[in-house]
Formats: C-alpha cells, structure tokens, sequence
C-alpha cells in the first residue's frame, strides 16, 4: 500500500506509542511510576512549594509520611484497573489520583496537614475507587446499515441547526455588548473581563454564553473529524468573537486542547500519561533551577497542593460549623436560603486566606461544605452516576474525540462544586451531545450504495 508522507508520519508515531506501551504494560512498571511520581511530588513540595508560598510551609508528620505512602502503594493496584477499562470515567479517575489525591498525602506528610483530614480523604478515596470497579458499565447496541446512515444525516443535520443557533446568538451577544470588538490578544484581558462583568446580560443569555465553552469547541472536533473545512474555520470564528466578547482564555484554549487531543492520542496512549507526567515533573524541578517554576506554580501547585489545603480548611471551617446543604448551589436554585451571607467559596477565602477570593473546591469540599460526615459515602456515588452516564454516551465513539473532554472535567470537579460543573460549565450538555458523536469503526452508507463516508478511527 502507497502511503504519502503524513500518513507515513502517522503509522510511524502509532508505531512508536503501541511499542511504548506494549513494553511499560505490566503492573511492576505501574507500580515503580507511581513510586517515582509520588517521591518527585514530595521533592516538588519541600523544595519548590513549601516555604516559598505564604499559605504553604514544610511541617513534617511522619504518621502521614508512612500513610501516604501505603495509600499510593494501594493506588498503584487500581491504577491498573484503569489502564484496562480505558473508558472516560477511568481517565478522570486517573487524574483525580495524580492531581488530588497524591498532593493530599504529601500536603498531609510535609505541609501541615492533619491525621484526621487524610484519613477522611483516605475513606472518600477508597468509596469512589471501589464503587468505580464496581458499579457496571451499561452499554446500548443498534443495528447497522440503515441505522449507521440514519445517524449520519442527524449527525449533520444536528451541527447544521446548532451551529446556526449558536451563531446567531453569538454575534448578537457581540455586536449588542462589545460593538463588534476583536481582540487578537490573549496576554492582557483583564481589562476586558472587567468591563464584560459590567453588562447587565439576561439570565439565558449567561447560560447561554456559559454553554458555548463547551458546545462550540465540540462542534469544532465534529467539523474536523467530519472534515467539514468550511464549518469548522466558520466555528473557529465563532471562538473568536466569544472570546473578544469576553476576554476569558478557556474559550480559545479549549478548542485547541480537544484539536490536540483528536490530533495527538491514541487508545494505547494512556500507560503512556504516568510517565508523561513524571517528565513533566523533571522538566519543573530543572526549570526551578533555573530561577523560574512557572510548571511548578502552574501544575504541581494550583492543580495539586493548593487543592489539598483548601479541601482541608472546608475540612476545618466546616467541623466547627452548620453545613450549607448546597443551599448555596443547586438546593438555592429550588428556593432554599442559605445560612451563609455569602458564597461558601468566599466564606473559606475571609477564614483562612489574608484577602476576600473565591477559594473555589470540589471533591471533598461538596463532602464537608454540603451533607457532612454522610457526604463520604453519597459524593462518590453522585459522581460515580454522572461518570457513568459519561461512559454510557461515550461508548464506541472514537477516544481522541474523548480524550481532551474527560481531562477537562476531571479538573474542573476537582476545582468547583458538583452540581455548577453538571450545569454551568456544561457536563449534562456535553454528554447530550456526545449522543451523537460517530462510533468506532462506523460506515456510514447511503441506501443502495457501498461507499464508505467515514474512515476507521485509529
């Protein structure tokens, strides 16, 4: 078979990662990554983070050294188990011990952290993890041939209306709050930000502009796997004047991670995610010798070890204090006040940080902040419901298209309550729209005629 030198280029790179992972697929290469990623983690931690930022400081706990350390022995087993089910509740797994869970042992060991918070968080790990093996995947089958070409035409007729939809709006929302601005920046927006906190915009219009960081950049990855060159530059249009509208970088960062992702990954790539972060783990610690550490703030910082102080401090606020019963979230939205004059977010930020921010949180924070002792057991089984209705629309469709998606909502239910992330920030919808994403393998024929319209996914 002829191959031109991109799809040599291809071949070559899938070859590369299949032989990767073929090599690192036993459980004694799991264990000795995640030996290594929780001792670069702890190095991370007393040299780079602790004592060098006003709220983090190095206390050493040997208790919670040795905890730790059984606790990652134990995670390295299930992490197996991940590799294995390679669905898209097992990378947001995955994440969620990398990111969440790994820091709290080490914030627990080296930073201050309490016996009793990691042995809290020991519990909520060990729920989630059990009802994530446990509780099955359901799975729908359909027929083929008529099937197949029936859902291509929704498929396309459904982009058609959404993009239209979403247009319209879009440039509206444009033209009516921002006149029309473009702006080709994304270094300094806070200007912008400010002044579109200004706009008295209605209630759907919010919604609306809050589901389009997740629809568009979906319509995007459909244009291009659909290679629909015209609908997908018009979408990246659309990105544009969103984000002038705004000035928020998620809006023209997303679209490129889910183009990165679609581009980049592969099914045997995930065994491949462990040792990728323990390189990017080297490349902070040299970077911070170098005078810089914009890694290790960005990363091993503010999606690790900041996490795990403040899950504590809700931890801390809310053993001394009434929980909210989400009243302050979702249960509000019902009619229900809250006891709290102000966000629980800001509440946290007037306790324990030395000015008024959003100390923003998920995870254990919903536990503490919003059913208490109980919430240990009912969080996880919330989230392992949502994962799975995850899983169920993400069956059989192609992972590159799913990749990016269940990276980003892993961190964004580590960073904000449960239910702004299934509403505001567009899980449910997401998943809706994932109904119709096209299946591995798919051909889709038009009636009477072979010609295959879709190629096979990698």
């Amino acid at each position: 078979m002829n191959f031109t030198l991109a799809n040599k280029l291809v071949h070559k790179y899938e070859m590369l990662f299949d032989k990767m992972s073929f090599k690192i697929s036993g459980i004694k290469y799991t264990y000795l990554f995640f030996v290594v990623y929780k001792l670069l983690s702890d190095v991370i931690y007393c040299n780079c983070i602790g004592d060098k930022n006003a709220f983090l400081y190095i206390s050493i706990t040997k208790v919670n050294i040795i905890v730790g350390w059984l606790i990652t022995f134990v995670m390295a087993y299930f992490f197996q188990h991940y590799y294995e089910q390679n669905t898209p509740s097992a990378i947001i797994l995955i994440v969620f011990n990398l990111f969440y869970f790994i820091p709290i042992t080490t914030y627990c060991g080296y930073g201050g952290g309490s016996s009793s918070f990691l042995f809290f968080a020991t519990l909520y790990w060990i729920v989630l993890t059990l009802l994530q093996m446990k509780v099955p995947l359901i799975v729908w089958s359909t027929a083929k041939s008529q099937t197949e070409y029936s859902s291509y035409k929704a498929r396309k007729m459904i982009i058609f209306i959404l993009t239209i939809f979403i247009s319209v709006i879009s440039i509206y929302i444009w033209g009516k709050y921002s006149g029309f601005r473009v702006l080709l920046t994304i270094i300094d927006v806070y200007d912008i930000r400010n002044e579109a906190a200004t706009y008295s915009v209605p209630t759907f219009l919010q919604y609306f502009i809050q589901i389009t960081r997740i629809l568009v950049p979906m319509l995007i990855l459909l244009a291009l796997r659909e290679k629909k060159i015209l609908t997908f530059l018009w979408l990246m249009f659309i990105t544009l004047i969103n984000f002038s509208y705004e000035g928020s970088k998620t809006v023209i960062l997303f679209p490129i991670i889910l183009i990165g992702g679609y581009i980049f990954y592969r099914k045997n790539l995930l065994r491949c995610i462990l040792p990728g972060v323990i390189i990017l783990q080297v490349i902070s610690i040299l970077e911070q010798v170098c005078g810089k550490g914009l890694i290790v703030s960005l990363i091993f910082r503010r999606q690790g070890i900041l996490l795990a102080k403040l899950s504590e401090d809700y931890y801390r606020f809310f053993i001394s204090h009434s929980t909210d019963l989400f009243r302050n979230s979702i249960m509000g939205k019902l009619g229900f006040n809250s006891i709290y004059s102000q966000e629980i977010s800001k509440v946290i930020g007037n306790n324990y940080e030395t000015q008024v921010v959003n100390c923003n949180n998920g995870l254990l924070a919903d536990v503490w902040s919003g059913l208490g002792l109980i919430g240990l057991i009912v969080m996880p089984v919330i989230l392992i419901l949502c994962f799975r209705f995850f899983d169920f629309v993400a069956h059989r469709v192609d992972s590159r298209l799913v990749i990016s998606l269940a990276i980003y909502y892993a961190i964004i239910f580590m960073n904000t309550t449960w239910s702004t992330v299934l509403l505001t920030h567009g899980f449910f919808i997401m998943c809706v729209l994932m109904i119709i994403f096209p299946k591995e393998n798919e051909k889709l024929c038009s009636p009477g005629n072979n010609k295959e319209l879709s190629s096979e996914s990698h």
